[in-house]
């Protein structure tokens, strides 16, 4: 099998809290997002692996394969391949079509994050369910973190005593008066509609699915960057009327009186879509906001504490006092800092409080200052006295003395606007 990550078109906001201006090499716990999921497919012995990305993430992404490449087994094979960033995903897959060649494809954002998970748990349920797509939900940690929680719902309707999946609504596809199509009504009882699910970003398909988006994205009319442009439920199945489920049942049973090889052309080939719902004990989540970045490495950290307690003492453990602070960092003995995410080269001065936060490399916060729920991006300096809450600030941004600010960006441009100018 192989595997697609798609890193061309990531949100302007996440790119920005770092220099190399890449999503995939945001940290994660003690890698990367990239790391995150390649370690996922080296677990499942999934060793092709191609990433799709802008020209602009070349070096940054070639120095990270170099830095790596060590530590990965010897039949690991990973190559970068170049797309303009308005590319679809159809259009991605059909400039890939060459270099596809394997029965089933793994697809993947490069912002989603899988810790804890196993891929080849998707891969059954593909093959349990004979559907041509599997894809993974899971829920947001909605009693853990109010931030969490406020997240935009997205509608999943599944059949009811199945894992199959009948139609999915983004959340900026829901309208104050949406309206179920009537195919999913004649369903009756035999239909659930959730809103407690939300897509992860990571998917595994057949060839024929893979063939199917490669001629979608040849054709110019169709731009959208989503992957449920070519995997909706509804073109990939067709759903009969209830009352007619116990009639096509009765029409797909074959002549007992055939001959041994008649049986097998009669089974049907893989259709339709089914769903994976994931519920590990880290999140599985795909970031597309600072914010939400900020808060899934707080989670992790504490949910990886709880369980690190757990294992070790055989009790129930504490979620206190789970904050990650790596190397090189400088930490006045009179600061504090809680269940928050430093990296590499901080400075913090004295006086400070850093609550819930992630600090990137080379971050400088002055005397006296107050960060809770921030992400503070590259070399980000505050100056004495700020007090800055729920805000996310890109790299190489100064915050000037005694600057008090509440759910703010600080330093983010318009990538869009910026290129169009020019």
């Amino acid at each position: 099998m192989q595997a697609v990550i798609l890193a061309h078109s990531e949100p302007a906001e996440l790119t920005q809290l770092l220099l190399c201006n890449s999503c995939a090499l945001l940290p994660l716990k003690n890698g990367t997002m990239l790391s995150n999921l390649l370690s996922r497919f080296i677990d499942c012995d999934i060793s092709d692996i191609l990433v799709v990305h802008s020209a602009s993430q070349s070096a940054a992404l070639t120095n990270f394969i170099e830095q790596n490449r060590h530590i990965w087994p010897d039949h690991f094979n990973l190559t970068l391949h170049v797309v303009p960033s308005q590319c679809s995903v159809a259009d991605c897959l059909s400039r890939l079509r060459s270099f596809l060649t394997a029965d089933y494809v793994f697809l993947t954002y490069s912002t989603t994050i899988l810790l804890d998970f196993d891929l080849r748990k998707l891969f059954m349920t593909l093959v349990r369910n004979n559907a041509s797509v599997a894809a993974v939900f899971s829920r947001l940690p909605v009693a853990e973190s109010k931030l969490m929680k406020a997240q935009p719902r997205e509608l999943v309707v599944t059949s009811h005593c199945s894992e199959m999946l009948y139609a999915y609504y983004a959340a900026s596809d829901i309208r104050k008066h949406s309206v179920l199509p009537r195919t999913l009504y004649a369903l009756g009882k035999g239909v659930t509609a959730r809103s407690d699910l939300h897509d992860v970003g990571c998917y595994v398909m057949s060839r024929s699915v893979v063939e199917n988006a490669a001629r979608i994205g040849e054709d110019v009319v169709h731009k959208r960057k989503s992957v449920w442009q070519f995997i909706d439920p509804t073109s990939l199945q067709s759903i009969p009327p209830a009352g007619d489920l116990q009639k096509a049942d009765m029409d797909n049973v074959p002549d007992r009186s055939a001959e041994l090889e008649c049986f097998y052309s009669d089974i049907s080939e893989p259709t339709g879509v089914c769903i994976f719902e994931q519920n590990g004990q880290l999140p599985c989540l795909k970031c597309d906001d600072p914010l939400i970045f900020a808060e899934a490495n707080r989670l992790i950290l504490q949910k990886s504490s709880i369980v690190d307690k757990e294992s070790m003492s055989g009790k129930k453990g504490s979620s206190k006092d789970y904050s990650l602070v790596l190397s090189d960092c400088v930490v006045d003995a009179n600061s504090s800092v809680i269940g928050s995410f430093i990296n590499p080269g901080c400075t913090i001065g004295a006086n400070v409080k850093i609550l819930n936060s992630t600090l990137l490399s080379g971050v400088v916060v002055k005397d006296g200052c107050l960060i809770q729920g921030c992400v503070l991006g590259e070399g980000v300096i505050t100056e004495k006295g700020c007090q800055l809450k729920n805000c996310a600030v890109a790299a190489r941004q100064r915050v000037p003395d005694g600057t008090e600010l509440e759910s703010e960006q600080l330093g983010f441009t318009d990538l869009e606007l910026s290129v169009s100018q020019t």
